[in-house]
């Protein structure tokens, strides 16, 4: 995890792509959202899943 210059949040796992967050205060749900792409991209498997009929 690491600041870029635009003053995001890039987080990094070794044989996932990046996910990058917004870091300020008046985006309440940043932190949310990137706990959420963490979570996908650590469960590939169960994208989908959820809305098969």
């Amino acid at each position: 995890m690491h600041r870029t210059h635009g003053g995001h949040i890039k987080f990094t796992k070794g044989g996932c792509s990046p996910i990058f967050t917004s870091f300020t205060p008046s985006d309440h749900r940043a932190g949310l959202n990137a706990r959420a792409q963490l979570r996908r991209a650590q469960n590939p498997s169960q994208i989908g899943d959820r809305h098969v009929e």
